[in-house]
C-alpha cells in the first residue's frame, strides 16, 4: 500500500529555489516514520525547498518530497509499498561532521577536536536555560556526561559514524539551542551554533503527526449498513454482493494498516522507555560510585580504627597508673 503525506498551502509559486525563510520554515530536522523504521532528515544546512527535497532523499527513507502541482506546498510520498507513513517534527541539533568520521569517541580529548578553551555552554530547551561550566572537562565523555546529567530533557550522543555530537530533546520543544558563553568554543567547534526553533512539521503544513492512510475513507459500519440493505433487497444481484464484499476487504486492509501504525507508535514509546531505563541505570551506577561503600573495605577500616583506639586506651592506662605517692596524698 502506498501512502502520501500532503502538506497544506504554505505559499504561492513555490519552486526549488524558494527559500525556506520566505515560507517561515525555521526548524532543523524532520522525522519520517515508515512502518517500524525511523529516518531523520537533517535540515540544518538547508536554505531552499530544493535543499529539503535533496535532504529527504539523502535520509535513506523510501520517501520522495516534491512540490505539489499548484506550487503551494510540499508533499511527501512513499516510493514503495509500506504499512504506514508518518511525518513529525524532530527536536534535534545535528552537530557538524566536519571533524571527520571516527574522530569523535568517548576517549577523545576535547583538545584533539580543536576545543582548546572549554568554558561555559548555555543550552535552552523548551524555554528552560541551563548554563554548564565545562572548564574542567577534558574528554568527549566528560562533555556528554555533563549535558546528560545536568540539562533536563536533552540527550547528547555521538552520531553513527563518529563524526559529530548530536543534541536531541525529549520534550516537544519549540526551542532547542546551544551557545558558547565567554571565551568558550565548544558550540562553535561542534556545530551547535544553529538554533532549532519552530515546529518543523507545522512549518511544512503537516499536522503533527502527519499521517495519511489512503484507505481511511473506508468505513466498516457503512459496509455493514450496505450489506444489510443488499440482504434485505429482493432485487440484489451478485454484483451487489461482490461490491459489498470488496468493501469489507478494504475495511480489513484499513484495520490492518491502522494496527501497523499503532504498532509503530507503540514501538517508539517502548524505545523511549528503554532509553529512559538505560539512562536511569547510568544515573544509578553513577550515584553508586559516588555514595555506596565497599563493605569489606569499610569493615577493615573499622577494625583498624578499633585496634588504634584500644592501643591508645592501653597506653593511656599505663601512663596513669597510681603510685604509693598518690595514696600518701
Amino acid at each position: 500500500m502506498y501512502h502520501q503525506v500532503t502538506g497544506s498551502s504554505i505559499g504561492a509559486g513555490i519552486t526549488a529555489a524558494t527559500t525556506l525563510a520566505s515560507l517561515g520554515i525555521t526548524g532543523d530536522a524532520l522525522s519520517i516514520q515508515v512502518g517500524d523504521d525511523e529516518y531523520q532528515v537533517n535540515l540544518a544546512g538547508a536554505a531552499t525547498v530544493g535543499d529539503v527535497i535533496t535532504a529527504v532523499a539523502a535520509s535513506g527513507a523510501p520517501v520522495e518530497a516534491f512540490i505539489n502541482a499548484s506550487g503551494t506546498g510540499i508533499n511527501f510520498s512513499a516510493t514503495e509499498s509500506v504499512d504506514s507513513l508518518e511525518m513529525t517534527s524532530l527536536r534535534k541539533i545535528f552537530g557538524s561532521s566536519a571533524l571527520g568520521s571516527g574522530t569523535v569517541t568517548l576517549d577523545a580529548s576535547l583538545a584533539s577536536l580543536g576545543i582548546l578553551a572549554p568554558g561555559q555552554l548555555q543550552i535552552t530547551n523548551e524555554g528552560a536555560t541551563t548554563t554548564l561550566d565545562l572548564s574542567g572537562a577534558t574528554t568527549v565523555a566528560d562533555l556528554i556526561q555533563a549535558i546528560n546529567t545536568q540539562v533536563n530533557g536533552v540527550v547528547a550522543s555521538i552520531n553513527a559514524d563518529g563524526s559529530a555530537i548530536d543534541l536531541e530533546s525529549d520534550f516537544f520543544s519549540t526551542t532547542l539551542s546551544a551557545v558558547d558563553l565567554g571565551g568558550s568554543n565548544i558550540a562553535a567547534v561542534l556545530g551547535f551554533a544553529q538554533n532549532r526553533t519552530g515546529d518543523n512539521a507545522a512549518d511544512f503544513g503537516i499536522s503533527n503527526p502527519g499521517t495519511v492512510d489512503e484507505t481511511e475513507s473506508q468505513n466498516i459500519f457503512r459496509s455493514l449498513a450496505e450489506m444489510i440493505q443488499v440482504l434485505r433487497s429482493p432485487t440484489s444481484t451478485s454484483e451487489d454482493f461482490s461490491r459489498v464484499l470488496d468493501s469489507f476487504d478494504a475495511d480489513i486492509a484499513t484495520v490492518l494498516s491502522n494496527r501497523s501504525i499503532i504498532g509503530a507508535r507503540v514501538n517508539r514509546v517502548e524505545a523511549s522507555q528503554n532509553r529512559l531505563e538505560a539512562f536511569e541505570s547510568f544515573l544509578t551506577e553513577l550515584l553508586s560510585e559516588n555514595e555506596d561503600a565497599d563493605l569489606a573495605e569499610t569493615i577493615t577500616q573499622l577494625s583498624t580504627q578499633a585496634n588504634v583506639l584500644n592501643a591508645a586506651l592501653t597506653a593511656g592506662a599505663q601512663l596513669l597508673q597510681p603510685s604509693l605517692i598518690d595514696f600518701l596524698r
